[in-house]
């Protein structure tokens, strides 16, 4: 008999790109579980400090301890902008992408400062999720429309993104799109 194939699956992306509900979308068709990692650091204080604005900052060693515990054995997805910042041994990594002025319009709606939606906008921009998640895992994908999340789920379901089947190329030059938001938007201060 052959050994049951554990996968883990991270999902990562900008704040306000629409991870938790294409995780939930996934978790839902594939009947793997989805942890939000940001909740797993809200669990323990042990788990991150606090910055002088009273945001919580990960601490990423013993956050990655955890999630090994967390995830040991078993199908797990990972959701959240911290899962290519832990070294953990991902099947495959999943970016979700929303475009530029969505996602200044959504992380407005959540109340983030206009420095916060800078910065955020800033490493969509430049891929940082995309960067490092390629650093992890040599099968990472990108999702942003309907159709390509459609797409991935069909794919894990069905195994062919082990074999670079239905692998996702960006579609856009989101630096292009960055600049021409900059353009319309000065007043955002960038």
């Amino acid at each position: 008999m052959a050994a049951k194939r554990h996968l883990l699956i991270g999902i990562t992306g900008t704040p306000a790109s629409g991870k938790s509900r294409f995780a939930k979308a996934l978790s839902k068709a594939a009947g793997i579980e989805a942890v939000e990692i940001n909740s797993v650091v809200a669990s323990s204080r042990s788990l991150y400090t606090e910055s002088a604005g009273g945001e919580k900052i990960a601490r990423l060693k013993p956050l990655e301890r955890r999630l090994r515990g967390l995830t040991a054995g078993k199908s797990v997805i990972l959701v959240g902008h911290l899962a290519q910042e832990v070294n953990l041994q991902y099947g495959c990594i999943i970016i979700v992408r929303a475009s530029i002025p969505v996602l200044a319009r959504r992380l407005k709606g959540r109340g983030y400062r206009p420095s916060k939606v800078n910065e955020n906008l800033t490493c969509e921009a430049v891929d940082c999720c995309g960067i490092k998640s390629q650093e992890l895992s040599s099968n990472t994908f990108e999702v942003e429309t309907d159709g390509e999340k459609r797409e991935m789920i069909r794919a894990i379901i069905s195994g062919s993104w082990r074999h670079g089947a239905g692998r996702l190329r960006r579609q856009k030059n989101k630096m292009l799109e960055f600049e021409a938001f900059i353009r319309k938007n000065r007043r955002m201060g960038l």
